[in-house]
C-alpha cells in the first residue's frame, strides 16, 4: 500500500492541452491482452508522462515541511498502528 499526499491546488502548474490524449489506460489493457510488448511500453511512457504533469511523480512539490512518506512500506511509516487497525 502506498501513501499519497491529498491533492493541493499550489502543486506544479499543467496545461492540459499539453497531456496527450485518448484512452491510453485501456489502450495498455488491450496491449496487455494482445502481448503486445511495443504498445505496452508506448503506452506507458505516455502515462508516466501525464502522471509527470500532474504532480504525481517526480520531485517532491509541495513545502509543508511533512516527511514524505510515499513508496514505503507501512510498517516503516507512523501509519503502522492506524494500519494494522484496518479491516482489509
Amino acid at each position: 500500500m502506498a501513501l499519497h499526499q491529498p491533492a493541493d491546488s499550489s502543486g506544479p502548474e499543467t496545461n492540459a492541452s499539453e497531456a496527450p490524449h485518448g484512452s491510453t489506460t485501456s489502450e495498455t489493457r488491450v496491449a496487455i491482452r494482445k502481448d503486445d510488448e511495443a504498445a505496452k511500453e508506448a503506452a506507458r511512457r505516455i502515462i508516466d508522462e501525464v502522471k509527470h504533469l500532474l504532480g504525481e511523480r517526480g520531485p517532491v512539490w509541495w513545502t509543508d515541511s511533512s516527511p514524505d512518506w510515499n513508496r514505503h512500506k507501512v510498517s516503516g511509516t507512523p501509519y503502522a498502528e492506524w494500519f494494522t487497525q484496518l479491516d482489509v
